[in-house]
C-alpha cells in the first residue's frame, strides 16, 4: 500500500489515518497480518474512495464552474436590466422636463395674452368712460343751452303778457276815471235839477 504509486492512490493523510484506524482496531503487532488479511480489500477500497474523491472534485468543479457560468450570465443580464432601466428612466425624465418646459412655455404664453387683453380691454374701458365723460359734457352743455333759451323765451313772454296786463290795466283806470268822472257829473246834475224845478 505505501509502494503504490498509482495516480487514484489516496492521499496520504488519508491513508495515514486509515492505518491509524487499523492500528487502533487490531492493535501494532497485527498490522502486518491485517496487511496478509485485507490488503486487497483494503486497496480495492481506496481506489474506490479515490475515484469518489476524483468524481466529487469533478462534479464539484464542474458545478463551481456551471455555477459561475450561470452567475456571470446572471450578472450580465442584471446589469443589461439596469442598463436598460436607466436609460428608460433618462428618457422619461428627458421628457418630463420637456412637457414641463413646453407647459411653462404655453403657461407663459397664456399669461401674456391674458395680460395683453386685460390691458385692452382696460383701455376699451377707459376710452368710453372718457368718452361717455364727454358725450353727458356735450349733452349737459345742450341741455344748458336749451334751457337757457327757454328761460330766456319764457320771461320774453312773461314780459310781454307783463306789458300787456299792464297796458289793460291802465286802459281800465283810465276808463275807470271816466266813468267816475261821468258819474259824478251825473251825480251833479241830478243834485240841481231839484233846485231849478223849485
Amino acid at each position: 500500500m505505501e509502494n503504490n504509486t498509482n495516480d487514484t492512490s489516496p492521499p496520504i493523510n488519508e491513508v495515514q489515518n486509515i492505518d491509524q484506524i487499523r492500528e487502533i482496531i487490531l492493535g501494532p503487532q497485527m498490522r502486518n497480518l491485517g496487511d496478509l488479511m485485507f490488503g486487497s480489500q483494503i486497496h480495492a477500497l481506496e481506489k474506490r474512495f479515490s475515484k469518489l474523491e476524483d468524481s466529487i472534485k469533478h462534479e464539484s468543479n464542474t458545478l463551481r464552474s456551471e455555477v459561475s457560468s450561470r452567475l456571470d450570465t446572471l450578472e450580465a443580464y442584471i446589469k443589461r436590466e439596469v442598463t436598460n432601466v436607466t436609460e428608460l428612466v433618462a428618457v422619461e425624465r428627458r421628457e418630463r422636463e420637456e412637457n414641463t418646459q413646453h407647459m411653462q412655455y404655453e403657461l407663459s404664453r397664456y399669461a401674456n395674452e391674458t395680460e395683453r387683453k386685460v390691458r385692452t380691454v382696460e383701455e376699451v374701458i377707459e376710452l368710453i368712460k372718457s368718452e361717455s365723460r364727454s358725450a353727458l359734457l356735450d349733452q349737459s352743455k345742450s341741455l344748458l343751452s336749451e334751457i337757457q333759451t327757454v328761460r330766456v323765451s319764457l320771461t320774453e313772454v312773461i314780459d310781454q303778457q307783463t306789458s300787456i296786463l299792464q297796458a289793460e290795466k291802465t286802459d281800465r283806470d283810465m276808463l275807470g276815471d271816466i266813468f267816475h268822472e261821468v258819474s259824478m257829473r251825473l251825480h251833479g246834475e241830478l243834485r240841481q235839477s231839484p233846485l231849478q224845478s223849485d
